[in-house]
């Protein structure tokens, strides 16, 4: 269908200061001196009025005509006359007009038939409208925060008049304070820029986690193992702050959102076992403490308290054939062991350092094992000074 093209004049008084008379006609050009006053015309000339002054059907579609650069000037279109639903063509709103002759251009002009009219005004586009405010989130420091958990630091961006949907256009710094304090530089942070992932690493342990901070303002921190905050204990915090910029594509704005990370005390010592011969003593090799995990202290791990000492022969508990020097176990130190029908003796030491000890007498303490085994069973409870856990040692004895 062929399209034509019906171009109006329309005025648009916005701003009033002292204007015109609006009935007068100074010129006599059949436009009121009000008129004249909003496009700017020269109201004691009647050549000078506020027109269309050549168009062209294109595409794209062309509206020529004088121009003020004290004005605004507004091309919009509508299918069908006269009662028209008029729309602002794109971009084409309130646009600064350049002294002389000037030219709004619709670059995408609907199919059909369509009528545009050009307006003129005092006042320019309204401000533009784009806020975003700070956000916040809190988190353990055994957890991640994934896609979906929903975090999104443009959840509360304000963008009413875009031109485009608000996005985050840079991350501009990350700071990392412990316990209210900035600790930023115990950690290693790639060189920022634009929206993405980046490498958080805390020099002194290497443990790490991925930060990602996408366009659309989706937060994700997925850790690595060991975790990034693996080091705070149950009485620390920490707080991962991350400035960043939005834009709507004209203006921008800047905000922070922080990841309040809540510490855990993380000691956890396994369960141990060795083997040895009936005769065999244990010396200045084997220590409780080397699978202890303990990677926020407060305190170096040690042994705390010895539990219970207990004896099996042939998957049986045996105990009542044994004694205990002193009894009941209680404080890491020596203990003397003995069997009651043999008589042999040995000397069980398990120091607060975690290093274990058994040494025979010249009877041996498990002399008497002959095609079968026995076992020696230390339950003990191991400290950091703020937490604890327990464990178990299993000495097995065999004959080779």
């Amino acid at each position: 269908m062929k399209r034509y093209i019906v171009f109006l004049s329309v005025l648009l008084a916005c701003i009033v200061i002292a204007a015109p008379n609006p009935n007068g006609d100074s010129d006599g050009d059949s436009v009121s001196d009000y008129d004249e006053y909003v496009a700017d015309t020269n109201m004691s000339d009647s050549n000078d009025y506020f027109r269309v002054t050549a168009f062209s059907n294109g595409p794209p579609a062309r509206v020529f005509f004088k121009s003020s650069t004290n004005r605004f000037y507004t091309l919009e279109w509508c299918e069908s006359l006269p009662t028209a639903s008029w729309t602002n063509v794109p971009d084409r709103y309130r646009i600064r007009g350049i002294h002389g002759p000037d030219v709004m251009t619709d670059t995408n002009p609907p199919t059909g038939i369509c009528f545009y009219r050009l307006l003129v005004s005092i006042a320019g586009p309204p401000p533009n409208e784009l806020t975003d405010d700070n956000e916040s989130t809190s988190i353990g420091e055994d957890e991640d925060i994934t896609s979906g958990d929903g975090f999104n630091v443009l959840d509360n961006a304000y963008n009413p008049d875009g031109p485009s949907p608000a996005s985050v256009s840079s991350v501009d710094s990350i700071t990392i304070m412990i316990n209210s304090s900035d600790q930023t530089s115990d950690f290693t942070i790639p060189t920022l820029s634009g929206p993405g992932t980046y490498t958080l690493t805390h020099a002194a342990t290497g443990n790490q986690a991925d930060l990602t901070l996408a366009a659309d303002g989706t937060v994700t921190l997925i850790n690595d193992d060991p975790l990034l905050f693996d080091f705070l204990n149950s009485s620390d915090s920490a707080s991962l702050q991350v400035d960043y910029t939005v834009t709507d594509g004209e203006d921008t704005d800047s905000s922070t959102a922080s990841i309040g990370v809540t510490g855990s005390n993380d000691l956890s010592d396994g369960n141990e076992e060795t083997y040895i011969g009936p005769e065999q003593d244990i010396t200045g090799f084997f220590n409780l403490l080397d699978n202890a995990y303990n990677p926020d202290g407060p305190s170096t791990a040690s042994v705390n308290s010895i539990d219970s000492i207990s004896f099996e022969v042939k998957g049986q508990d045996a105990s009542p054939n044994f004694l205990i020097n002193p009894t009941p176990p209680s404080a890491p130190g020596t203990y003397t062991l003995t069997h009651i029908p043999s008589g042999g003796t040995a000397d069980l030491t398990i120091g607060a350092n975690g290093d274990l000890t058994l040494v025979n007498d010249p009877t041996p303490l498990f002399g008497f094992v002959d095609g079968y085994a026995a076992s020696l069973n230390i339950e003990y409870t191991v400290t950091d000074g703020f937490e604890t856990d327990a464990s178990i040692v299993k000495i097995i004895i065999f004959e080779y």
